[in-house]
């Protein structure tokens, strides 16, 4: 594989950002029977994914430095052994303090990608082209997400809850062998986009990671969540496609298992809209369309928390349509801030400020739907949508202000 074969790099990318997000998305369908397995209250479950959630998040920022200073190559075969090994050691974990410590490590494994696998790509690919290039990267994590909570509960169902991490880590040693084969793309001296500061701290980019954390707030809230949610307030019986394997999966071992199916459908909405954002990123202003689409994201979670059935089945799979569409427009506007020599630094500093401190979501939704139920989680998401909002519109001000074009 050449260098200079922007796209090969993108889909070796995103083979890699599906198993990542594949693996952070195993635990929610699993909550019921890890909390059986392990003889605790779900909400000690929901404990644990926090701590897995937030090495993910906060392990982005010397990630970024490192993948400046070694290579992303070296980074991204270091994030899928960890991840290998961190997985293996969660389907063998005796206790739930055993299976935290296996969590945090694959979340730490996991840190490593994002830094990596994207100034891989904003490195090898020209400005021109980056959006679509992040779309594609996009459409396989989206994949990844979409795909692991029906097949976690099923393989679950199948044969018990350590079947979906010992799959994860056997992927994981499958991709090694790809990306071992990408070459390292050497870090560029250059200027940043006109308008863009050259520098890691500036107004601009402070901005940008403030949005980053109210979309990250959303996403975890609302992926870890929607099994549950949607496990009790749709009614399989009453949606004919879904009555013929109701039965079946009610049968099974999985106690979110229909749930986790139904979240699989409703993001796979996001393969479509990833493309189509990478797309929109070079064609348009990205600022304001980034605006729109978090705007957008109030009613959509709105309508999340107050529906059911078929509706609440139809907003769901509006809301992922929606949020994956922004994200391209997102690491496209981080990416024009600063030289491409700092970007690993960058998507460290976005995805820290995303995931790291968007982890906070699942102990904040945990202690809320305590009280008032998955719906309360929803509402209490759609009121971080009114900020996210007010952030978008912030960001066309402020590309105003500085001029960019």
């Amino acid at each position: 594989m050449e260098a200079s074969d922007p796209a090969r790099i993108a889909r070796v990318s995103a083979s890699v950002h599906a198993l990542i997000h594949a693996n952070m998305l195993l635990l929610p369908a699993l909550v019921p029977l890890l909390a059986a397995r392990f003889r605790v209250e779900p909400i000690l479950v929901d404990t644990a994914g926090t701590a897995h959630y937030l090495a993910f998040g906060f392990g982005a920022i010397p990630a970024g430095f490192l993948a400046d200073r070694f290579g992303s190559r070296k980074i991204l075969l270091a994030c899928l052994a960890g991840s290998a090994v961190s997985a293996t050691a969660c389907a063998l974990a005796p206790t739930l303090g055993v299976f935290t410590v296996a969590l945090i490590g694959l979340g730490a494994s996991a840190s490593l990608y994002h830094p990596a696998g994207l100034s891989l790509i904003s490195r090898s690919t020209p400005s021109g082209s980056l959006g679509r290039a992040l779309g594609i990267h996009g459409v396989g994590g989206n994949l990844g997400e979409a795909l692991a909570p029906a097949v976690a509960a099923l393989l679950a169902m199948r044969f018990d809850e350590r079947a979906p991490f010992l799959a994860a880590a056997a992927f994981a040693l499958m991709v090694m062998v790809p990306v071992a084969r990408v070459p390292s793309v050497p870090s560029p001296r250059g200027e940043a986009e006109p308008g863009g500061r050259g520098v890691l701290v500036s107004r601009t980019l402070i901005l940008v990671l403030a949005t980053a954390v109210a979309a990250g707030f959303i996403y975890r809230g609302a992926t870890y969540f929607l099994p549950r949610h949607l496990s009790a307030h749709v009614d399989p019986n009453r949606l004919a496609w879904l009555r013929g394997s109701a039965s079946w999966l009610a049968s099974g071992k999985a106690g979110d298992s229909l749930g986790a199916v139904m979240t699989s459908l409703a993001l796979l909405a996001g393969v479509i809209s990833q493309w189509l954002g990478g797309r929109l990123a070079d064609r348009f202003q990205r600022e304001r369309l980034y605006a729109v689409i978090a705007a957008a994201m109030f009613p959509a979670l709105l309508l999340i928390a107050v529906l059911d059935g078929l509706s609440l089945l139809m907003a769901t799979i509006v809301f992922g349509f929606g949020w994956y569409l922004g994200q391209p427009l997102l690491s496209s506007i981080a990416a024009g801030l600063v030289p491409r020599e700092k970007h690993g630094a960058l998507y460290g500093l976005q995805f820290t400020a995303s995931f790291g401190l968007g982890a906070l979501a699942v102990s904040a939704c945990a202690h809320v739907s305590t009280r008032w139920g998955t719906k309360g989680a929803f509402l209490a998401l759609a009121m971080v949508a009114v900020a996210s909002a007010l952030l978008g519109v912030a960001l066309v001000s402020e590309r105003k202000r500085i001029g960019r074009t």
